[in-house]
């Protein structure tokens, strides 16, 4: 039994210790679909970014629970930016300014 509750403690504080919170970042507020990006910093000094987009009809918040990039990336000291594009499927000129907006707003 006392085995058991330490490896539920250590899990419940690995998933604590390892957790990372995203930060939403509103650039334009009159834009809701696509005036803000999500970032997840790393604890140290940032040595890259990695982007990633959302899929066709899908918000930022859904793109970190479907994937485990950003963990890695955060414990790499890599910057991860969740840069929402609206319902495109081609990178127009729309997407590419977005991205370099969000880019150097970061």
């Amino acid at each position: 039994m006392k085995t058991l509750l330490f490896l539920c403690f250590a899990c419940i504080a690995h998933s604590i210790s390892f957790g990372q919170n995203f930060e939403r970042i509103v650039i334009d507020e009159k834009d809701p679909q696509t005036g803000y990006y999500l970032a997840v910093k790393p604890r140290g000094p940032i040595e890259g970014v990695l982007v990633l987009f959302p899929g066709f009809g899908e918000s930022a918040e859904q793109v970190l629970p479907e994937t485990k990039l950003h963990n890695t990336a955060y414990t790499n000291n890599i910057l991860t930016l969740v840069v929402p594009n609206g319902p495109r499927i081609y990178a127009d000129d729309f997407v590419v300014n977005n991205i370099n907006r969000n880019l150097k707003d970061s």
